[in-house]
């Protein structure tokens, strides 16, 4: 009699616990959903305008480089999410949909103004902005807001203009010197008849490579450039960020002298291949998704170190709140939000592919 006793108790009290553990999975879940929404919908409010500007400058181009812009918002955000910095304590709901109105009517005005022929307008530009910022203070709320605005603000240097005028200016210095570089390193090497290109020895014949062709030299000089510009945003102090910019432009300038010089003695070995490779933009294509694999895996393995260690100070009494608290207790009740996304989001993907 007392060992049924014993199992029934057991039964009783060992029963609400899958029912318990259930219930907290499924609430995970949603909530994980609904902090997934927002990068969701700012990436497919942005699809028309990135996609327009990968369509309008090709990779064979130079400015083919903005196309990381975004991805790089994407990083200082997660970054400036995960971060431990300070934020105003904002806790109103009603300043979130407030600043969300304005950023939305905001965007919307820009587009209505602005002509479809304008791609390379400030304005289109300024729209990805203002929809990403209507979006995540819908989404994640003010506090959120105020931690990811350089990135928000980041992608603005999509704006053509302005690259479009230090091309112009780069281009030609960056062909010199690496006529120049090529005859120093590679003496066999000698300059073309129009003093911009270079014949390279192969086979008792030449193989001819143009500096500027295929995208040219700057063009890692760019993604170093845009990486420093991302990586100032991740960093404080001026000095830092001076720094990461003359890092990210020193470190782009190198690796587009080692490019150049690879290119140069695989054309020695290949012949005319090399030139093709060149001259296509494969070159800085295999090489930018080369650079973009490494960091990948560098950021992946610092993420899964992080959630060691995390893990083990929760073992140890830890209480330091997780993104996904801290996002969640800075937005209490999230379903509204979540539905503002998903309006915002299929509202602006209509409107850029009506505008495109």
């Amino acid at each position: 009699m007392h060992g049924s006793d014993v199992v029934t108790k057991v039964d009783v009290h060992a029963s609400p616990r899958p029912f318990q553990s259930s219930h907290v999975d499924v609430a995970g879940v949603a909530t994980c959903a609904r902090l997934a929404a927002v990068p969701a919908a700012i990436a497919l409010s942005c699809a028309p305008w990135w996609w327009s500007g990968v369509d309008a400058w090709p990779q064979v181009e130079p400015l083919g480089v903005l196309a990381l812009v975004p991805l790089l918002a994407a990083v200082v955000a997660w970054h400036g999410l995960r971060s431990a910095r300070r934020e105003p304590q904002i806790h109103d709901r009603q300043l979130d949909l407030i600043i969300c109105f304005l950023a939305s009517s905001a965007a919307v005005t820009l587009l209505v103004l602005t002509p479809q022929d304008a791609a390379s307008g400030v304005n289109t530009a300024l729209v990805p902005c203002l929809m990403a910022v209507a979006i995540i203070a819908a989404g994640y709320g003010s506090r959120a807001l105020w931690r990811v605005r350089w990135a928000a603000g980041l992608l603005v240097l999509t704006w053509r203009e302005p690259w479009a005028v230090l091309s112009d200016q780069v281009s030609p210095h960056a062909t010199a010197i690496g006529l120049h570089l090529s005859v120093l390193l590679m003496p066999s090497a000698s300059l073309g008849a129009s003093d911009r290109t270079v014949r390279v020895p192969h086979s008792g014949d030449f193989v001819t490579l143009d500096p500027a062709a295929g995208a040219g030299m700057p063009m890692l000089l760019y993604v170093g450039m845009l990486c420093g510009v991302g990586w100032s945003f991740c960093v404080v102090g001026a000095v830092r960020r001076l720094g990461a910019i003359a890092g990210g432009i020193a470190i782009g300038t190198v690796l587009a002298a080692v490019e150049w010089m690879c290119t140069m003695w695989r054309a020695r070995s290949v012949g005319a291949p090399a030139a093709v490779e060149w001259s296509s933009g494969g070159v800085h294509r295999f090489t930018v998704a080369a650079i973009a694999g490494i960091v990948l895996v560098a950021l992946s393995v610092r993420l899964l170190r992080r959630v060691r260690d995390r893990r083990r100070s929760d073992r140890n009494g830890g209480t330091e709140p997780g993104l996904a608290h801290r996002l969640t207790a800075a937005v209490p009740d999230a379903r509204l939000g979540t539905v503002v996304v998903g309006v915002l989001a299929v509202a602006f993907l209509v409107l850029g592919v009506v505008n495109r």
